[in-house]
């Protein structure tokens, strides 16, 4: 569902009914949409994603440093070219963004994926170019059931981009809160933060 959406939305464009054979309590009681195919369950840790490959655009590159990262590395032609770059290079935030986009092209599109908490770690290895053939992949970590939710797991996600064999990106953190598969999440109650696990 897109922002601005409603439920049912989806449903009335493409003209079949909301609630569905199967009765409201039950579509109700869904804990994720029914395209998602990637539950917590899945994510084991050392599970690897490869996220495809890109080509950096100039267009898209400078124009997204004119607008939120005008360094003059990244906009300004005439001293790049002068410089030890010896020619513009992409802002890392242009690169980051990048990254997310076949991050969610590849896997969130699928997951059922809450929330994020955000990044613990990023780091910048070597500069990117315009023209540069990039690709991305994705590992992750750890994966902790929620001790707050029975229907939630906590992941943790190193991601990675590579010129060729050159590292260019390396991002890690608790990249999601994910909901656990409905079929195999637990019936009890979660655990008590305070609770010793077993």
């Amino acid at each position: 569902m897109l922002v601005g959406e409603q439920p049912g939305d989806i449903e009335d464009r493409e003209g079949v009914p909301f609630v569905g054979p199967a009765g409201c309590d039950t579509v109700l009681h869904v804990p994720a949409p029914a395209e998602s195919t990637i539950y917590f369950e899945d994510l084991v840790p050392g599970r690897v994603f490869e996220l495809g490959t890109l080509v950096v655009d100039e267009a898209e590159m400078v124009a997204f440093a004119e607008r939120f990262d005008p360094q003059w590395y990244h906009v300004d032609r005439a001293r790049a070219e002068a410089s030890t770059w010896g020619r513009l290079i992409a802002s890392g935030f242009f690169t980051v963004s990048s990254l997310m986009r076949m991050y969610v092209d590849a896997v969130l599109s699928r997951a059922a994926a809450d929330t994020s908490p955000g990044m613990e770690n990023l780091r910048w290895f070597a500069p990117v170019y315009a023209g540069d053939e990039l690709s991305a992949a994705l590992t992750v970590t750890d994966a902790q059931p929620s001790t707050r939710s029975a229907e939630l797991g906590t992941v943790f996600l190193q991601w990675q981009m590579h010129r060729g064999t050159q590292l260019v990106l390396q991002m890690s953190g608790r990249g999601w809160f994910i909901r656990r598969h409905p079929l195999i999440a637990p019936a009890q109650p979660p655990l008590s933060p305070l609770a010793p696990r077993g």
